[in-house]
């Protein structure tokens, strides 16, 4: 007859096996762990966004963009590597670099400005592409209508109709002596990459003729402007990112429709609360007092 231990002893027994087992088995290192189960996880995936622009973006607006890609869960180093693609403020190099982007496979291109937009349109018909700051992008041939824009393209359209009109009368408020903006009694800046680039040294050559001037950003005003009236362009570059975020998770809403961004705003020298650049005062002290 077979005889059985104790329940007295039975219980120290079970609990030695346990406790040799759980010591047999090794320990995962929990960081280890976290590390396989996000690369398992689909949000794990690292995204290559290409950035096309002629003329290098200033780094205000680079922020804008990436501060609101960071709030979709986008951070450069964890699952977001850039491919920065600019030019010197030439148009030359444009369509070579929109052909590099492509070929560097990424998997949207960002395209800043008309410029930027039709050079990446005429380099892929497959890759998405989301433009920003394009003013008119209807009537300059980029997509068919804002509502419907179709193919591969969609993005952050800034409508201009009435912002020219606006600066003229703006100019006209503050040197009302003022007869003509033809670059003679006073200037009108169009908004374009190449002038964002080189907008200090635009502004001191304006300055330096002594001619009072509007221009389309508050960046020209940080450079030494007199006064802006234009889009709030770190808005506008930050719109940009829900359309990132609705390509990468492979949403078909993307192509939906186009935005358009309507947040205006004027600065000028005494709102900035910063003296920069040139004396305007005394532009529009000679302004005002001229016979014009």
């Amino acid at each position: 007859m077979k005889h059985h231990p104790p329940d007295s002893l039975l219980g120290p027994r079970v609990g030695l096996l346990l406790l040799l087992a759980f010591l047999l088995v090794p320990m995962s290192d929990p960081r280890v762990v976290g590390d396989a189960r996000a690369q398992q996880s689909p949000s794990a995936k690292v995204y290559r966004i290409g950035f096309l622009s002629q003329g290098q973006p200033p780094k205000a607006l680079i922020e804008a963009l990436q501060q609101g890609l960071r709030e979709r869960g986008y951070a450069e180093g964890q699952n977001l590597v850039w491919v920065f693609r600019s030019t010197d403020g030439s148009l030359d190099q444009l369509p070579r670099f929109a052909e590099e982007l492509v070929s560097s496979k990424v998997d949207l291109i960002l395209a800043r400005a008309s410029s930027g937009a039709m050079a990446a349109k005429r380099a892929t018909t497959s890759i998405p592409i989301v433009f920003f700051a394009v003013y008119d992008p209807v009537e300059i041939g980029i997509v068919p209508s804002l509502s419907r824009p179709g193919g591969n393209v969609t993005g952050v359209a800034v409508t201009a109709s009435d912002m020219a009109a606006k600066r003229v009368q703006l100019v006209k408020d503050l040197v009302p002596a003022l007869k003509a903006l033809r670059g003679i009694d006073g200037v009108l800046h169009a908004d374009t990459p190449l002038f964002v680039t080189h907008r200090a040294r635009l502004v001191n050559a304006v300055a330096e003729s002594r001619l009072p001037a509007i221009y389309p950003a508050r960046l020209y005003v940080e450079a030494g402007g007199l006064v802006s009236y234009g889009p709030n362009l770190a808005a506008v570059w930050k719109a940009a990112a829900p359309y990132v975020d609705k390509i990468l998770k492979g949403s078909k809403a993307w192509r939906s429709s186009c935005r358009a961004a309507n947040d205006v705003r004027v600065d000028d020298q005494q709102q900035d609360g910063q003296s920069h650049g040139p004396d305007n005062s005394a532009i529009v002290r000679d302004a005002s007092g001229s016979d014009l």
